[in-house]
């Protein structure tokens, strides 16, 4: 099944509840480079 088949599907079980959800955070992705780990700028936020 792919992601955008189920998308909608736990908003619409969720009926008007889903209106109390609040996200709580970003987690960005980190490759490995020669001077460590860092951050995949594709997955920062703003």
């Amino acid at each position: 099944m792919r992601r955008s088949d189920c998308e909608g599907d736990w908003r619409e079980v969720l009926g008007p509840d889903v209106a109390l959800l609040h996200s709580l955070a970003h987690i960005p992705q980190f490759a490995p480079g020669a001077a460590g780990w860092s951050p995949i700028p594709s997955t920062l936020r703003g």
